[in-house]
């Protein structure tokens, strides 16, 4: 128990949240399953006839300024929106949901991967993921580190990886927020500012149904410690006092239980209770 926050263990424990399974346990354990995701986030596209004759109704008037930006310019504008806008703005009215819908790269992801947009509007990181990245690393085959085929998509930052960078780098390593505080020294408001994913309810092998939690990013967190800090040094200074502290208290608590237990009977073995 001493060495319950020594960095060896700390890793070791947080190597333990992936999964090593070989690639044929990966379509029924380490992805999401799709068939689950398709009942719980159904998408409309494609079921509304987009009539272009309507869109000067009285309840589409106030979007007609849309008509004086070039195509161009529009197409580029809602490119840089994220997807949690994009698919805000498609619910506005038909006039909107049909400008989107007939954007380009919009159009391109929603026909040829729609799963991939049912998991960022579902895991909650859909206003962290812009429709130019999430096009771009759906347009790629390779893995965003090694450059070997990716056919992964790391959703906290919207990047393809292969199977042996998302299971053994640690840059791909996501962490819960408890573990990301003691491990940069983040503060409530900044933790509460970087990008996080929640994790959807489903088997999970050796977690039985899986909790529901939220995972962040840990490199994003190192970037917001290293900003707070002013530097790396004194990130890690900071943290490791952090971390000294959490184990001091976890000993006082330890040492606390444990003399409340002194002098009183332990309960029954099983074989006791048999006989």
């Amino acid at each position: 128990m001493a060495g319950l926050f020594d960095d060896e263990v700390v890793t070791m424990y947080l190597r333990n949240l992936v999964f090593r399974l070989s690639p044929d346990y990966l379509e029924g354990y380490y992805s999401i399953n799709f068939r689950a995701l398709e009942l719980k986030c159904p998408l409309d596209n494609g079921k509304h006839q987009n009539d272009f004759n309507l869109q000067y109704s009285a309840k589409t008037a106030t979007m007609r300024h849309f008509d004086i930006l070039p195509a161009e310019l529009r197409n580029a504008v809602f490119l840089e929106l994220d997807i949690q806008n994009l698919t805000t703005l498609r619910a506005v009215n038909r006039y909107t949901r049909s400008m989107v819908d007939a954007h380009p790269q919009y159009h391109a992801i929603i026909t040829y991967a729609p799963r991939v947009l049912r998991a960022v509007l579902s895991v909650g990181v859909a206003q962290h993921i812009t429709c130019a990245v999430l096009f771009t690393s759906l347009c790629t085959s390779r893995c965003v580190k090694c450059g070997d085929f990716g056919p992964y998509m790391y959703l906290l930052t919207g990047s393809r990886v292969c199977y042996f960078c998302m299971t053994e780098e640690d840059e791909f390593l996501p962490f819960k927020p408890m573990h990301a505080r003691l491990a940069f020294g983040l503060d409530t408001a900044t933790l509460s500012s970087l990008p996080r994913m929640k994790i959807l309810a489903g088997r999970y092998p050796g977690r039985g149904n899986g909790a529901r939690t939220s995972l962040i990013d840990s490199q994003t967190a190192r970037e917001a410690g290293i900003t707070l800090h002013s530097s790396a040094h004194m990130m890690d200074q900071y943290a490791e006092s952090n971390r000294a502290g959490a184990q001091a208290d976890y000993q006082d608590r330890l040492t606390e239980y444990q003399r409340t237990l002194k002098g009183k009977k332990p309960p029954p073995s099983c074989a006791q209770q048999l006989s």
